[in-house]
């Protein structure tokens, strides 16, 4: 059972990352149809899979952006720091996506080539050519696109890989790199990611990445996102339901909360209840989940993902939809919403117990607005239910610790090397 095409998983993740920030939107196509554009330059003809995954690299450079508060600096030439999101991005590559054996490529790609020069990384060429493709797109969007070749020329060997500068005048002159416009310029990238082909582990990797490190925003966001997928599984074996419909609630569960990709941390994270105003925005997380997955994921899944706010009495969000629209996968995941909601920390309230949980599931129930079948589920398996899903949020969240781990232990090397910012340009 396909999930989702080969040709839509780069869609998916660059739609994804568009909604991180508007500003943000394009840039990773941008940057990554330079990188391809200046390969097949070098090249001459068709690029190998490792080559393509250093394109894809280039593509999700900044996949850690949300992560910190860098996007004003990341959009300014003269930028300071970068690091953050450099090492964020590298994590969730490395540990959370195919494209670990390039990941280097994305730490070091705010790296100046003088400094890059000393670093031993396999990937030093790819994290050069993110560099400059990254820091051309940047002045181009800022209405320096003149500036360029003097800048390229004046930091050869300094900011940027020499060999890598040449190439990108080489490629200019053959395919007027700075004269194309937006379309014309990710055409090619288009095409090529339209002929990868991604095996199903590939695939799901992908899709974990984009749920996993999106959640990484919020500590909170994540324990929630990897309950929800785990008690919904453990639910919809005790129902006995098909693998195939194990499948789809997997990829349900596990992405229904990506539209929070937009939601600002401060209302993720708020330690109080929210307000109307933000409730709203809140809300509106069920709806950027629609506009991600519409048309790339299958239907049933995209269903199921989007309809995790519905209730059987119409009282749900967005769609008001009653129980006869909702199939079993569909209940299945909006109980398990709710019961992570309830059994887990938040950043609002203390972990509920079980008396609690399954009292208020109960209320929910005889007022209608949750499944009856599903619900006596719960009530009667609860403690193997919890068990269940601890058991397989375990390796996730052992992820989780290991990532921060690594993030402060390589910010701290990183400090401790005493790396410069790159050299500002021209004022």
């Amino acid at each position: 059972m396909e999930i989702i095409s080969s040709k839509h998983v780069v869609d998916i993740v660059c739609r994804t990352l568009g909604r991180v920030d508007r500003r943000l939107t394009g840039h990773g196509e941008r940057v990554a149809s330079l990188a391809l554009q200046l390969l097949l330059t070098q090249k001459g003809g068709a690029l190998s899979r490792r080559e393509m995954d250093l394109v894809l690299a280039a593509l999700f450079h900044d996949v850690g952006a949300y992560k910190t508060d860098e996007i004003d600096s990341l959009l300014s030439f003269e930028r300071e720091g970068g690091w953050g999101h450099a090492l964020y991005g590298y994590l969730f590559l490395k540990n959370l996506s195919p494209l670990g054996t390039v990941a280097d490529a994305v730490l070091y790609h705010h790296c100046p080539y003088r400094e890059l020069r000393q670093i031993d990384t396999p990937h030093r060429m790819g994290a050069a050519l993110i560099c400059l493709c990254d820091r051309v797109d940047v002045l181009v969007q800022s209405g320096r696109r003149a500036e360029v070749p003097a800048l390229l020329a004046r930091e050869r060997g300094v900011l940027f890989d020499p060999l890598l500068v040449d190439l990108f005048f080489r490629a200019d002159g053959e395919r007027q790199l700075l004269n194309q416009g937006e379309g014309a310029l990710c055409a090619p990238l288009w095409v090529a990611a339209s002929r990868l082909s991604f095996d199903e582990g590939e695939k799901r990797a992908f899709l974990q990445m984009l749920a996993y490190s999106i959640d990484f925003r919020s500590e909170y966001t994540v324990l929630h996102t990897i309950t929800t997928v785990n008690v919904s599984l453990a639910i919809a074996r005790l129902l006995g339901l098909s693998d195939g419909d194990q499948q789809r609630i997997y990829y349900g569960a596990l992405l229904h909360d990506l539209g929070k990709v937009s939601t600002p941390v401060s209302i993720l994270e708020k330690p109080g209840r929210l307000t109307g105003e933000e409730m709203a925005v809140m809300r509106e997380h069920v709806a950027v989940t629609s506009e991600i997955l519409g048309g790339f994921i299958r239907d049933d899944v995209y269903r199921i993902a989007v309809r995790h706010h519905e209730k059987l009495d119409g009282s749900g969000y967005p769609l008001g939809l009653r129980g006869d629209k909702l199939n079993l996968p569909e209940r299945v995941v909006a109980v398990a919403d709710i019961v992570s909601a309830l059994a887990r920390e938040r950043s609002y309230k203390e972990a509920y117990g079980r008396e609690q949980v399954l009292a208020i599931l109960e209320q929910m129930q005889a007022a209608g607005t949750v499944c009856p079948t599903v619900t006596a589920l719960v009530r009667s398996h609860y403690d193997q239910l919890m068990a269940s899903a601890r058991a397989g949020s375990a390796p996730i969240l052992a992820l989780y610790q290991g990532v921060l781990r690594e993030y402060r232990a390589l910010s701290a090397e990183i400090r401790a090397a005493g790396r410069s910012k790159p050299d500002p340009g021209p004022a």
